[in-house]
């Protein structure tokens, strides 16, 4: 029906635009009240607009309509002037009109006139048809009412002008309307009671009845208007009802009618002057231009969720529709330009075949644009779908951890598809789920873990009838199922539901998810061994904290304790000064040991524990390398293990400095708030390549062993470590710790 109806108004709007032939005046139903819109050739008071036209070459205007306007036509007459007669006020005057032909100032009242208004009901219809679910007896009549009025509203554009049937048309369609109005309007928003089937046959029945007789002329010219009237008033008369028997819906029902009264209101006063006046009032046009609002009210409800089991779905060939159509308008006004220029009918299969290579180019590059654009603004699709096992396919391979890869496959990866309704569920070596997320599902929709091996039966498969498969029994809203699998072990499920527009999984489409929870299952395997050697290796770093304590208190109460016995115990003249010298250098050493195993600066605070650190690494560099701080100082403390942990970080970076970036200079900069700690530790040294993926797994693969410890440091205290580097261009290592950041639990 969409695919006729588009038709019908392509016809019609080609005929209006480009085969009625421009005379430079316009005559509007049903007076014949003349618009003067080019006078070309002709006197200037020749004719003048508010005349009436009383006849045409001793014809009247609908016979040489008829005759002359008529499209298509075989015989069509070309003159290039007429003889008029016209009245204005009581005279009776005879005019030879000269035809201007084509011209801008014509095109544009055509252009700008409501041939347009019926592709906006059209379009409408096109999207309940394709966005609008489920489809049930009010999907139905909702499209058909928007494509009837879409008819009507196009032959009322061209009836003027007496093209083939849109008179008949134009009256027809409102007769059609009257029965699919009263039927729509007892079963929207909500139906007011069962379908009274006897009703429905005799208002159908009378409306094709009514159809009829207007194509075999049997009704006064006038009677459609009626028909509007009515379609009108039984509107109205059944919204108060739903009103006042569906009262949990009173205000939405309100605000409905309140809109389409507001809408329909200047239109049903104009179709009640003419029917009383047998003529329509001057502004009849801009009442009709405010119509499209009727088929944003109805489907805003839809939206807003005020239709009782209907929603909004998407569907991605709304984008072809939505192109077709700017296309088409642009077509149509490039077209009469080529032609307004080019006037010679010889080069007008020329001007078409070059404007259809050109827009065809156009399309080609603009297309994926246009596409891109919709289904992400408008569709909520973040994902191109066609390439979306790859670029899946390449996020999960960096360093994604698992509230990352959740994200990846429930906001973007899914919705890419369309899909609205999944639980993605982990099952551990005894089948035991844990849900990992759900969309639009609720905890009491979820399997119990002996309703997991039923679900699994039927994974890969798209049971359309599920009441007769065992997964309908199981989960309702399940329509596909899928495992995860790793080396012939199953760890996980994901369990799919609806989707937009129709519910419905290709075959060719369950490969490519299959494929997606392939590379899901082979991510959470990573992810959850990654987690586990992180949280080794956590243990493994504070356990070598614990033993560095340990061993600087060894070192500090037992081994400097004997040293000094030692020393006490010897005579100085009989040691010597080579002992003496000896046994200073050995203390000196281990205070230095105990001071890098244990810093004791940091029992004053984190600011001092740098202040020491600088100079002991100014001290062991030996002035080749400049070393300088740049903090305030502070008397902020912090949580001890935050202070030794970011002092760890701060120290290990300026030893990677030292050791491998050849730099001249080394800087630590930063500030010491009580809120929170913002270091830098900045060299002009040679640089690498840092890359985004420094995880823990790669970094120690490539044995970079104090780049992993400051990470997972970072990570044991909650904080965000930054590395900034290429070569040539020096290193910025920042740490940003912010008090009252959770801290991650080792497990």
């Amino acid at each position: 029906m969409a695919a006729l109806t588009f038709t019908v108004l392509a016809v019609y709007g080609y005929a209006l635009l480009f085969e009625i032939p421009y005379l430079g005046f316009v005559v509007e139903r049903p007076d014949n009240l003349i618009i003067v819109l080019n006078t070309g050739n002709n006197p200037s008071d020749a004719l003048k607009s508010n005349d009436h036209l009383a006849k045409v070459d001793g014809l009247t205007w609908d016979r040489f309509a008829e005759l002359s306007l008529s499209f298509p036509s075989t015989g069509r007459i070309k003159r290039n002037s007429y003889d008029l007669e016209i009245q204005r006020g009581d005279e009776l005057i005879e005019v030879t009109w000269i035809v201007p032909g084509i011209n801008l100032r014509e095109f544009i009242y055509r252009i700008l006139s409501i041939w347009w208004l019926p592709y906006t009901f059209w379009l409408s219809g096109v999207v309940v048809s394709l966005l609008v679910r489920p489809k049930e007896i009010r999907w139905l009549l909702l499209y058909m009412f928007f494509y009837l009025i879409a008819l009507g509203v196009s032959a009322g554009v061209v009836s003027t002008y007496n093209v083939v049937g849109s008179m008949q048309l134009l009256r027809s369609s409102l007769w059609l309307i009257l029965p699919v109005s009263w039927h729509l309007h007892w079963v929207f928003p909500r139906p007011l009671a069962p379908s009274p089937r006897p009703v429905l046959w005799v208002l159908y029945g009378f409306g094709v009845i009514l159809m009829l007789a207007e194509w075999l002329g049997l009704l006064p010219n006038i009677a459609y208007i009626a028909g509007f009237l009515l379609i009108v008033i039984n509107t109205v008369i059944l919204m108060i009802l739903h009103i006042i028997t569906q009262p949990d819906q009173r205000r939405s029902f309100i605000f409905f009618l309140l809109v389409l009264i507001a809408i329909v209101l200047p239109t049903f006063i104009a179709a009640t002057w003419a029917l009383m006046l047998n003529s329509f009032p001057p502004l009849i046009n801009i009442f009709v231009l405010i119509l499209p609002g009727i088929a944003v009210a109805y489907i805003y409800m839809i939206y807003a969720g005020h239709v009782e089991g209907m929603a909004l779905r998407a569907n991605r060939l709304i984008t072809v529709i939505m192109y077709s159509g700017l296309l088409l308008a642009l077509s149509v006004l490039l077209t009469f330009m080529a032609t307004a220029i080019i006037k010679d009918p010889g080069y007008h299969l020329s001007i078409g075949i070059a404007m259809t290579f050109m827009l065809g180019l156009a399309t080609v590059y603009a297309y994926p644009v246009f596409q891109h654009w919709v289904e992400r603004k408008l569709l909520g699709i973040p994902l191109p779908p066609t390439q979306l096992l790859e670029r899946y396919t390449a996020r999960v391979t960096t360093s994604l951890g698992p509230d990352e890869l959740i994200r990846l496959l429930r906001d973007e990866a899914l919705p890419s598809l369309l899909i609205r309704q999944a639980a993605l569920i982990r099952l551990d070596a005894a089948m035991v789920p844990t849900t990992l997320f759900t969309i639009d599902v609720e905890e009491d929709e979820l399997p119990y873990a002996d309703e997991i091996p039923a679900l699994l039966s039927r994974a890969g498969s798209f049971p359309r009838n599920q009441s007769d498969n065992g997964v309908g029994v199981v989960c309702p809203w399940v329509l596909l199922v899928l495992s995860l699998t790793v080396g012939g072990q199953t760890v996980g499920v994901c369990l799919l539901g609806e989707r937009d527009p129709d519910d419905d999984y290709a075959k060719a489409e369950i490969g490519t998810l299959q494929a997606l929870m392939d590379q899901t299952a082979l991510a959470l395997v990573n992810i959850e061994q990654a987690e586990r050697l992180r949280a080794l290796y956590q243990k493994d770093i504070e356990r070598q904290e614990m033993e560095r304590s340990h061993l600087a208190r060894e070192l500090h109460d037992d081994v400097l304790n004997q040293l000094g016995i030692l020393w006490m115990s010897v005579d100085e003249r009989q040691a010597g000064e080579q002992f003496a010298e000896a046994y200073q250098t050995s203390v000196t050493r281990i205070r230095e040991i105990i001071s890098g195993l244990r810093p004791g600066m940091l029992m004053y605070g984190l600011r001092f524990a740098l202040e020491e650190l600088t100079e002991e690494t100014a001290t062991q560099v030996g002035g080749d390398i400049s070393i300088q701080l740049e903090v305030p100082p502070s008397d902020n403390r912090y949580p001890p293990d935050i202070e030794l942990h970011i002092f760890r970080i701060v120290q290990q970076a300026c030893q990677n400095a030292l050791k491998h970036s050849r730099a001249q200079c080394i800087y630590i900069r930063g500030e010491l708030d009580p809120r929170y700690v913002d270091l830098v530790v900045e060299d002009d040294g040679v640089g690498f390549v840092a890359g985004e993926n420094l995880d823990l797994a790669r970094l120690l693969a490539n044995k970079h062993f104090g780049l992993a410890g400051m990470h997972e440091r970072a990570a044991l205290i909650g904080a965000q470590m930054l590395i900034d580097s290429s070569p040539g261009r020096g290193t910025h290592v920042r740490v940003i710790w912010t008090a009252g950041t959770a801290q991650p639990v080792a497990s």
